[in-house]
């Protein structure tokens, strides 16, 4: 090989040399990137934390039950609740009169409201009315579903059997998962104390 042609060679090498280096810091940085979204999704799985697109959701009738999750409760902790959105697409009300699930020894409809400057908690009497084409919300701090006597501790991430009786719409079973309450910034639990505009007469 003539020394021109092994001086361009060298020349070319020594272009794709300073190429390569130039490439590096923004493959290094995207490669970092990907191993952090890694180390992030990691980490969420290991929380138990389940989003609000992995809550259960079933249609029964003109019902359409979305967003349902049973909150994640200490180990020794006798009680919990569930949560849900029942949409009513028909032209009647309908009724929810009755939980059942196999966590505990019995589940109830309950309400939280402020009455005067207490915080009180009752069974809904007669079951929560889903107006015709309306929309209502079992949420912290309002209605939402009651578990007494719970058997075996709630960890987030699992799941349990919920069967609803609606009085038109008749019963729905569905899996619920088991989620951790989310918290707003300065410790206040999402959520909590909110208005909901259900009737339950």
């Amino acid at each position: 090989m003539s020394s021109a042609n092994i001086f361009g060679a060298a020349l070319i090498a020594g272009s794709a040399a300073i190429a390569a280096l130039a490439a590096a810091p923004g493959a290094m940085a995207e490669g970092h990137a990907e191993h952090k979204h890694a180390e992030h999704k990691h980490a969420e799985h290991k929380s138990g934390t389940v989003s609000k697109s992995a809550r259960a959701e079933v249609a029964v009738g003109d019902l359409h039950i979305t967003g349902a999750w049973i909150r994640e409760a200490p180990p020794t902790a006798k009680t919990a609740a569930g949560y849900l959105i029942v949409t009513n697409k028909g032209a009647d009300e309908d009724r929810l009169i009755a939980v059942h699930v196999g966590l505990s020894e019995r589940a109830e409809l309950h309400e939280m409201k402020m009455e005067g400057h207490m915080m009180t908690m009752r069974e809904v009497e007669g079951g929560i009315v889903i107006p015709a084409k309306g929309v209502v919300t079992l949420e912290p701090g309002g209605l939402h579903l009651m578990f007494l006597g719970v058997k075996k501790p709630l960890r987030a991430g699992d799941k349990h059997t919920v069967t609803l009786l609606f009085k038109k719409a008749g019963e729905v079973v569905f899996d619920v998962p088991v989620e951790r309450l989310a918290m707003k910034p300065g410790g206040h639990m999402k959520g909590h104390m909110k208005g909901h505009k259900a009737k339950s007469e």
